[in-house]
C-alpha cells in the first residue's frame, strides 16, 4: 500500500487503474478492501477510471489518532488527503455506508471538483436512533446449508445477511470481514459513543442543489441504515437515480452484484456524457 503524510496523520491508500480520478470511501470499521471487492470487479471490465481507495481512521492500516474526536475531523482528513493526492483535479466520488455520508460532506467542501457522485448502501439519517429501518429479513437461504452451521456461525449471518448462500457468506468471510477485525474498534466506538458520528453540522441542509449525475443504490431490507430516510436527500439532486434493490440488505454489494455493475456503468456513461458532451449508442443522458 501506499502512504499519503498528512500534517498530523499517515493515511495508507491504494491507486488501481489510470484514468479519471475516483475516490472510494469505504464505511465505519471495514477497510479499503471492502471497496477493492465491490468496485475492482467491474473496473476490470471498464478501463478509463484511476480508483483511490484510502484506509479511514481507525481501519485497515490508518491508525486511529488520540486527536481525532469526531466526523469533522474525518472530513477535514479526507479533504487533505484529496488536496494531497488528487489536488485540484475535477474526480468521481463513491462511499459505501458511512463513507456515503462522509462523501456528502466532501461534496459540499469540493463542490465544483466533483464530476459525480455515486453511493452505495449510504447513511440518510446519520443518528441511528432516528433511523427508519425494517425489520432483519433474510429473504434468500440455502436451508440445507444454513442448518448446517453451528449455532454461532447462523447467529452471525442472522441480522445482517439478508442473502444466506454459501457464496455470498464465503466472499463476506473472504473481503470484509479481515476489514472488521482490523479495526481500531475501542477508537471508533469512543467517536459514536460520546454523540460525535455526525457532523457538527447538517450537510444535508447546507448542500446546494447538486446537478451531477448521481446515484443512491440501497437495499430494500437493509436493516442497518434503512432506504427511506434518503428521500429527503432527492430534492437536492436533481440528476440522481434512486435506486431501491430487493433482495439487497446492507450487503448489497455482494447480494446483487450483477444490478450494482449495471448501475454503475449507467451513471458512469452519465457523468461521460456531462463531462464530453459526446452522445454514441452507448450514451444514456
Amino acid at each position: 500500500m501506499r502512504t499519503c503524510q498528512l500534517e498530523k496523520i499517515t493515511i495508507h491508500y491504494e491507486i488501481v487503474g489510470d484514468g479519471i480520478p475516483i475516490l472510494a470511501l469505504h464505511g465505519w470499521m471495514p477497510d479499503h478492501e471492502l471497496m477493492t471487492s465491490c468496485l475492482e470487479p467491474f473496473f476490470q471490465r471498464n478501463s478509463g477510471y484511476k480508483r483511490i481507495y484510502p484506509d479511514l481512521p481507525g481501519c485497515g492500516l490508518t491508525k486511529g489518532e488520540p486527536w481525532i474526536n469526531r466526523s469533522d475531523d474525518f472530513l477535514e482528513i479526507m479533504l487533505q488527503f484529496i488536496d494531497k493526492v488528487i489536488g485540484k483535479t475535477s474526480f468521481i466520488l463513491i462511499g459505501e455506508s458511512y463513507g456515503g455520508y462522509l462523501a456528502r460532506g466532501i461534496l459540499l467542501k469540493k463542490f465544483s471538483q466533483i464530476l459525480g457522485l455515486g453511493t452505495i448502501c449510504s447513511v440518510g439519517e446519520i443518528i441511528q436512533s432516528k433511523r427508519n429501518t425494517p425489520e432483519f429479513n433474510a429473504v434468500l437461504r440455502d436451508e440445507v446449508y444454513y442448518h448446517s452451521l453451528d449455532p454461532s456461525q447462523q447467529k452471525e449471518l442472522d441480522g445482517f445477511l439478508i442473502v444466506q448462500i454459501k457464496e455470498i457468506v464465503d466472499r463476506f468471510a473472504k473481503e470484509i470481514a479481515p476489514g472488521l477485525k482490523r479495526a481500531d474498534e475501542e477508537f471508533l466506538a469512543n467517536i459514536q459513543d460520546t454523540g460525535n458520528y455526525n457532523f457538527t453540522f447538517d450537510v444535508d441542509e447546507k448542500l446546494p442543489i447538486y446537478s451531477g449525475p448521481s446515484l443512491f443504490l440501497l437495499g430494500r431490507q437493509d436493516n442497518i441504515v434503512g432506504f427511506q430516510d434518503h428521500f429527503k436527500l432527492l430534492s437536492k439532486f436533481p440528476r440522481a437515480s434512486y435506486v431501491v434493490l430487493d433482495a439487497a440488505g446492507h450487503n448489497l454489494q455482494q447480494e446483487q452484484e450483477k444490478l450494482l455493475h449495471a448501475h454503475l456503468r449507467e451513471w458512469l456513461d452519465r457523468i461521460d456524457y456531462a463531462i464530453t458532451g459526446e452522445v454514441t449508442s452507448q450514451s444514456i443522458v
